[in-house]
């Protein structure tokens, strides 16, 4: 497989309790390897880029996705495809 679907249900660190799907593409991970995922194909902006790409797919306002990514300044947008 190329990605995996991460979702997670709100909980205490989801300031808008909404929940989310996640498309991750990559993450390094022991626990990715033990789904015969090549882990050296990952890295943590995966996790960040996907959050913020999935979010604004399912209609998270600007705001919110920098919240949810503790941006202060525009630059989530790059990551958003």
């Amino acid at each position: 497989p190329t990605h995996l679907i991460l979702s997670l249900p709100a909980s205490k660190t989801d300031p808008f309790r909404k929940g989310v799907s996640i498309l991750v593409a990559a993450a390094p991970d022991t626990r990715l390897t033990a789904l015969g995922l090549d882990s050296s194909k990952y890295s943590g902006h995966s996790f960040r880029r996907g959050a913020a790409t999935s979010a604004a797919a399912v209609g998270y306002a600007d705001h919110e996705i920098q919240l949810l990514g503790r941006w202060r300044s525009d630059a989530y947008k790059l990551y958003i495809d």
